[in-house]
């Protein structure tokens, strides 16, 4: 049981300091599943469609969240059914992974895009994809069958970095004609500082020392770009505390007037770079995104009258993690006092998932299918104390050198040779 503010009886709800969300994260499984393909004839079996219906509109991405939400929830339910379907939508991802390493940004099944010539932009190759799927395969758990396509992935995370990034921020990844973007954004290089991380502990696993030396050099590196080139440090600043949110291929910052969780994608990522772990970082989210209602909206430059349960969920993580439930517990009440999670059968016979915004004023919500699977981990994860990206181990934690202390310094296992348990010790 976790201590906060609000408390479920059916699905209902009411303000209180005690709160089981079991039947939360049970409902919102539910629909993370309803959301799975699931033929054993197809090589699209275990793809899971953004919203409810045929894996027309599949995000690797947000299935990566998507195994995500299921292994919390496995686990809240002593459950091992959600295991086994995250497992299957890894194999899908395995199957659909591009030769180069990368993930596309969209499938139609199993084939690449959309299938509309104008969505050039389903046909790109965002670092996101890539470093988020990493993650989930991290997070299920060391398989040896998967790690060439861990490695494949970290190796295309690294072309990024010398390929439209500057050597130490990742560039945007590819176009659709392959081309490498150069602007740099947080949320890339934050989700690949974790990704290059699970590679470096999969290369251990796998006896890959070498490329185990070059993932922790290269997400050192990123440590480096992100505290030099994307923290804000001037004091006088008034985003100081916080991360440019993109810079272009020059490492100039863009719209700087604009702001939304990009800025922040450090702190909720966990990321052991400057500004994480600062209790200005949640005021400033506070500040910028949460209304007085209590929810987040997306922007503070073209939508800051809708209001958002990803976002607000979003924010909550890292509140959470900042100890901050004076923002985070307004949050958590506005979402389910909003109408926006699907508790009742819809038009398709299915329950869960949350309505993507609603537009305050006008009290005018986005309609009632734009319900996203990864709205549905993030979801789980605010309302069972948050979610710690971190990837090292805690059998590596003793030894394990600090990239905020010692920057330039190898990975103590591989001074030492080496300092953790192998298969039958």
């Amino acid at each position: 049981m976790v201590l906060f503010g609000v408390f479920f009886s059916g699905f209902g709800f009411a303000c209180a300091q005690d709160y089981t969300f079991r039947e939360l994260a049970e409902t919102e499984a539910g629909y993370i599943l309803k959301c799975q393909f699931i033929d054993e004839t197809s090589q699209a079996n275990g793809a899971i469609n953004d919203i409810y219906g045929s894996p027309t509109w599949v995000v690797p991405r947000e299935n990566a969240m998507a195994i995500l939400g299921l292994l919390m929830a496995g686990e809240v339910l002593e459950n091992d059914t959600f295991r086994a379907k995250a497992q299957l939508s890894a194999d899908y991802l395995v199957k659909v992974q591009d030769k180069d390493g990368a993930w596309y940004n969209q499938y139609n099944y199993t084939t690449p895009g959309t299938g509309k010539a104008e969505d050039k932009e389903a046909l790109a190759k965002s670092p996101t994809q890539t470093a988020e799927v990493l993650i989930a395969f991290y997070k299920l758990g060391f398989d040896p069958g998967r790690y060439l396509a861990m490695k494949k992935g970290a190796m295309y995370l690294m072309s990024c970095q010398k390929h439209g990034g500057d050597g130490f921020l990742l560039g945007a990844g590819k176009d659709s004609e392959g081309n490498y973007r150069v602007w740099r954004w947080a949320t890339d290089n934050s989700y690949a500082y974790q990704a290059l991380k699970a590679a470096e502990v999969w290369a251990l696993n796998s006896n890959d020392y070498r490329f185990a030396l070059s993932c922790a050099a290269a997400s050192r590196k990123i440590l480096k770009g992100i505290n030099s080139t994307l923290y804000i440090k001037n004091p006088y600043d008034p985003d100081f505390g916080v991360w440019r949110r993109v810079v272009d291929g020059t490492n100039q910052q863009v719209d700087p007037q604009n702001h939304d969780w990009i800025n922040y994608a450090p702190q909720m990522l966990n990321v052991p770079c400057l500004g994480v772990g600062r209790a200005r970082v949640g005021k400033w989210i506070h500040d910028k995104f949460q209304k007085s209602d209590g929810a987040c909206v997306w922007d503070d430059y073209a939508n800051t009258d809708r209001e958002s349960p990803g976002f607000s969920f979003q924010a909550v993580l890292s509140w959470r993690s900042l100890s901050q439930s004076e923002f985070y517990l307004p949050a958590l009440n506005w979402a389910l006092a909003s109408g926006l999670w699907q508790v009742d059968l819809d038009d398709n016979g299915v329950a869960g998932g949350w309505i993507d915004w609603i537009e305050a004023q006008a009290k005018q919500p986005a309609e009632w299918w734009n319900r996203f699977i990864d709205t549905s981990f993030y979801s789980i994860a605010a309302y069972n104390g948050g979610y710690d990206f971190s990837i090292v181990p805690s059998w590596l934690r003793i030894g394990y050198a600090d990239p905020k202390q010692n920057a330039d310094t190898i990975p103590c296992y591989l001074k030492l040779k080496l300092e953790f348990p192998r298969e039958g010790e």
